[in-house]
This record gives C-alpha cells, structure tokens and sequence, in this order.
C-alpha cells in the first residue's frame, strides 16, 4: 500500500500556478523561493501561468522556445541544479471571452466576470487530481486575477494546497534582466547606468492563510463547468441561516435557492409543520403507535 502523503511535497505531481502579465520574474522568483529558501524545498513538477493576451508576449520569455535560447524556467533550473518542470504553451492558460477569443485585458465589467470564471475553472481543474498539491502565487497580474486566484483556491483548495506571495524590493521589480537571485555575482546595469548584484537581491516568499470551503461545495460543482458566482453563492448558502417559503399561487415549496418537489400528502404535512412554527408552536413528530407527542 501506497504511503499517504503529508506534506505538500510529498505528493507525485506537484503544481505551481501563477497570475502574470507584464512581470513573468514572480515565476521564476517562486520558483527560486520554494527550492532555495523553505524547509522542506517544494521542487514543482509543472508549472501554470494564467495570463492576457497582452501579457503573453512576456510569459513567453519564461518558456524554451524553437530557435531562441533557454526560457527563464530553464536558467533558474540549471543555475541551481533542479529538475526543469513541465511547462510549455500548453501550460499557458490565456484568459478567453465567452466566445472563445483571447481577452487582452481585464478592464470591463464583462471582462471581470470572464476572468473570475475562466480563473475559477482552471483552479477547479488542478485541484481535481488527488495526487496533486497545488501553490498558487499572488504576487502578478491584475489586482483583480489575483484576487479571483486567491478565492478560487479557498472554494476548490484541499490540505495540501498552499497560497503565496512573493515580494522583492520594487526597483528589481519589473528589471527585464532580473528575474532570480543567481547562485553566483552576476552584474545588472539599471536604465540610469548604475547597476546591482542580482545574486544579493532578497526574495521573500510569504505563505498566506486562507479558508478551505471546498467541502462545502455539492459534488456536481466539483465535477462539471462552474461559473465564479454560483460557486461563491453555493458556498455562502452553507454558512446562510435556513429560510423556507411556499408559494401559494404555484404551490411551490421553496428552501434556499432550491425548489423542493413532494407529493401533495407529504406536502401538506409541511405546510402544517410549517403554520406551527410561524404560530411560535411547539414541534410535532410522526409516531408508529399513532400518538403525536407534541
């Protein structure tokens, strides 16, 4: 029998997902902090980016790509000796509009909404795996991603998922020429001609508490396509005091945000349940010796 895992880095497939656009070194920033700076090192085996269409341009340095040199991913790994992980265009997971077409920015109240579902979907689906862990990164993209990655996370993240944010000082913070604290000095010449040792710059990775709701989520939303809302207002009826209402007019019982069918006895039963209570009445109960204890 298969030993269970515990920690985070115990698990076969180990996953990295982070929100960039115009700052693809949070990436590789992460990825130096989790296999250089905590105990145990978190060495992922994939790593997925969630971008814009005007942010592909500066995801795609991260990748190796035909005819160019080694992506950025490539450099930190053989800088520090780790294993490269899997990440290439199909790990790139541009945001899309309800037609399928590649959204360049999140601005519009429509793009937001297709943001938080397209995000919500990705999250679902890396989540999906049991043998897997998951680290998200808060540290690129818009505010608004990111926030939407966080959420995600607390609607679909299990135990041995994890929320991060990496920070360094914000001079280094969009320097296309640094993107990782290299293991050796290594020289950068800033716009204004001064420069900066890359391999003394700090990189702080803060591991940021958040809430698991995903066993408050129905099974059918943990398997099929799922909108941002419908999974944030499932989650928020199990924590909303219980309110029951019948509709005279359709002869509808309605209990939440759920339409309740029975057969008229059963029905009619409820609805003298029902009367009592609003009557401030004491509870009833069925009894087989037909005596009702009230």
């Amino acid at each position: 029998m298969d030993k269970p895992c515990i920690q985070p880095n115990e698990y076969p497939r180990r996953i990295l997902l982070a929100v960039a656009a115009h700052s693809p070194q949070i990436v590789t920033e992460t990825l130096y902090a989790l296999t250089q700076q905590i105990e145990p090192a978190y060495m992922p085996t994939e790593v997925h980016i969630i971008t814009t269409g005007l942010g592909m341009p500066f995801v795609l340095q991260l990748l190796d790509l035909p005819g160019d040199s080694p992506g950025w991913i490539t450099k930190v790994c053989r800088d520090y000796g780790l294993p490269r992980p899997q990440c290439d265009l199909r790990h790139i997971h541009c945001i899309t509009d309800t037609q399928g077409g590649v959204m360049d920015d999140v601005r519009t109240r429509d793009d937001n909404t297709n943001a938080a579902n397209f995000i919500t979907r990705v999250v679902r689906d890396l989540t999906a795996d049991p043998k897997s862990s998951l680290i998200v990164s808060l540290s690129g993209g818009r505010r608004t991603m990111t926030f939407y990655a966080g959420h995600a996370l607390s609607l679909f993240g299990r135990i041995q998922d994890q929320l991060t944010h990496v920070l360094v000082e914000e001079e280094y913070f969009f320097n296309e020429a640094f993107f990782y604290p290299p293991p050796r000095s290594v020289w950068v010449v800033r716009e204004d001609h001064t420069g900066f040792d890359a391999s003394q710059v700090e990189v702080i990775l803060a591991v940021i508490p958040f809430v698991r709701l995903r066993d408050s989520l129905p099974p059918a939303l943990l398997a099929g396509d799922v909108r941002f809302s419908e999974a944030v207002a499932t989650a928020q009826a199990e924590f909303d005091a219980p309110r029951v209402s019948f509709n005279k007019v359709t002869a509808e019982l309605q209990c939440g945000a759920f339409k309740v069918v029975m057969k008229p006895v059963e029905l009619a039963f409820y609805l003298w349940f029902l009367k009592r209570r609003v009557a401030g009445k004491p509870p009833v109960r069925w009894s087989d010796d037909e005596k009702v204890a009230s």
